[in-house]
């Protein structure tokens, strides 16, 4: 519990820091939506929920020095809602690549394909966490 109460006093003694962190939350909100809107990232990947929860975070840090009820209760609703959507799509995921997920807990697998150099081969869109 000591550790908490420090971490505290410390946070309180240095507001500037507290204001840095919540402007890097507000960065990662905003940049996340451009990413969005400009069709780079997909709202529906787990980067972009994985981004909104990382931002209410530090926003949450910069309310230590200042609080708010109304933008306490924003960033909390943004943290579970974040973490739910990034386990919905964790489960999804695991669903409909069950091949995938053996694969990683295989000992030796029974087709295996070797990769040369001049071979190309591209992760899908969607694993990169575009809409397709």
């Amino acid at each position: 519990m000591d550790f908490l109460q420090t971490s505290f006093e410390t946070m309180l003694t240095y507001p500037s820091l507290l204001q840095m962190i919540g402007v890097v939350g507000f960065l990662t909100y905003v940049i996340g939506f451009g990413l969005v809107q400009n069709e780079k990232v997909c709202g529906n990947g787990i980067v972009y929920p994985a981004s909104k929860v990382f931002a209410a975070i530090c926003v949450l840090i910069s309310l230590v020095g200042a609080f708010n009820l109304a933008s306490c209760l924003i960033q909390l609703s943004y943290i579970v809602i974040g973490l739910y959507g990034i386990v919905i799509r964790h489960k999804k995921n695991r669903l409909d690549n069950p091949a995938k997920t053996e694969a990683k807990h295989a000992t030796v697998p029974e087709n295996i394909v070797l990769l040369t150099e001049t071979s190309s081969q591209t992760l899908p869109e969607k694993e990169l966490g575009r809409c397709g």
